[in-house]
C-alpha cells in the first residue's frame, strides 16, 4: 500500500468518524431539547398520567401532608405532622385521628361497623350493621347499653329498640 492510498484511507476513517460525532451530537442536541420540554412540563405539573408505587405530597417545610401507597391507603397528615385520616381502599376502612393521633372514629365498611372511641383509645359506642346492633361500653370495656334486633344476649342491659324509652343520657368522654 503506497502513501496516496493510505492518506486516502484515513481521510474516508476520518470523514466517518465526523458523520458518526455529527450524529451523536445531534441526538444528544435532541434529548437535551426533550428532557428540557419535558422538564418544564412537569414543572408545570401538566400530566395525563401518573404512575407510582408511593406518592407523597409534601409542604413548602417538607412535611408529609398525605401519603398514597402501593396498598391503596390514604394517610392525610396535618401540619405538626400527626396522622389524622387514614383510608385503606383495600379493606375499606376509614379512620379519623386526634389532635394527639389518638383514634376516636372507625368506620369498616366490610363488616357495617362504625366505632367511636374515648380519649384512652377505647371504643365506646360501636354500630354493628350487620348485627343491628347499637353498644355503649364502660371504660373497662364492658357492654353498658346494647340495642338492637341482635340484642338477645344476656347482659346489664338488652332489648330492641323499639322498647328503648329512656329518659337518662350517657356522657361520652
Amino acid at each position: 500500500m503506497n502513501i496516496d492510498s493510505r492518506v486516502q484511507k484515513l481521510e474516508k476513517q476520518i470523514k466517518n468518524l465526523k458523520k458518526m460525532l455529527g450524529g451523536v451530537a445531534a441526538l444528544a442536541l435532541a434529548a437535551l431539547i426533550g428532557g428540557t420540554v419535558l422538564g418544564v412540563h412537569a414543572a408545570n405539573g401538566n400530566f395525563n398520567i401518573i404512575t407510582a408505587k408511593t406518592i407523597y405530597v409534601k409542604d413548602s417545610s417538607g412535611k408529609t401532608r398525605a401519603l398514597l401507597d402501593r396498598k391503596g391507603v390514604l394517610r392525610l397528615y396535618d401540619s405538626s405532622g400527626k396522622r389524622r385520616v387514614a383510608l385503606d381502599g383495600t379493606y375499606g376502612i376509614l379512620r379519623l385521628y386526634d389532635s394527639s393521633g389518638r383514634r376516636r372514629v372507625a368506620l369498616d365498611g366490610k363488616y357495617g361497623r362504625l366505632r367511636l372511641y374515648d380519649l384512652s383509645g377505647k371504643y365506646r359506642v360501636a354500630l354493628e350493621g350487620i348485627k343491628g346492633n347499637v353498644k355503649t361500653y364502660k371504660s373497662n370495656g364492658q357492654v353498658l347499653h346494647e340495642l338492637g334486633k341482635g340484642s338477645n344476649t344476656s347482659g346489664p342491659h338488652t332489648h330492641p329498640v323499639a322498647k328503648h324509652k329512656h329518659t337518662a343520657t350517657t356522657t361520652i368522654r
